[in-house]
Formats: structure tokens, sequence, C-alpha cells
């Protein structure tokens, strides 16, 4: 699914035309690496799961209120792998740096071309 999205945005632009875009790296952050459950919290083994697949544990706490229960399934993409997705879906990966968070790594940037 992920490369037929990829495809798609593909197919909305021009030769030469370029699509920015950025990926979570939770695995630069110890307090959200702390959050990662095993698939079997949700009845999953991780066989069954593609590499990058991740379940995090995702509390919504107001102050003075306890955390509700929460779980969030996030992609964790390797830069080759994006790469690839990009060879794949028409273009090419002409860009990319880290930035975000407070030390500038929680994402991944990449600039792709379409080609």
């Amino acid at each position: 699914q992920r490369l037929r999205l990829l495809r798609e945005v593909r197919s909305l632009l021009y030769e030469g035309a370029q699509f920015i875009f950025s990926v979570w790296q939770f695995q630069h952050s110890p307090r959200l690496m702390a959050r990662v459950l095993p698939w079997e919290t949700v009845g999953r083994s991780a066989n069954e799961m593609d590499e990058g697949d991740t379940l995090l544990d995702w509390r919504q706490t107001q102050p003075g209120e306890p955390g509700q229960p929460g779980l969030r399934y996030v992609h964790l993409f390797s830069p080759a792998e994006l790469s690839q997705l990009a060879v794949h879906s028409g273009g090419e990966m002409v860009d990319e740096f880290y930035s975000d968070g407070k030390e500038k790594r929680l994402a991944l940037y990449q600039v792709w071309q379409a080609i």
C-alpha cells in the first residue's frame, strides 16, 4: 500500500517536479522507544508484520487525569527503504536530511524528483 500511495503521488507530478516529505524517526528518542510494545499485545506476531512496523503505547493524558489507554501503529522507514520506494514509484531521491525534535533527528526528510 505504501508503494501504491507513492505511485499515485508520482502520477500527479510532471517530469522533473519534486516531492518533499518527512517520516518519523522515533528510534532516536529514548522516551519514545520506551513506548514500543510487542505485537502480541494486540494478538499479532512480529512475523506477520513488515520490517519497521511498530506498535507504541500511546496514552493521552491531561493534567490531573489518569492516562487513557491507547495504541499507535507506526512504520519506521529506513533511508534505504525510502530510496527504493522512490525508484519503484517513478522517481529518484535527490536530497535528504534529519530535523525536528530537541536533537534535530526525529524526522527524516527526503526530496524526490519525478523522472
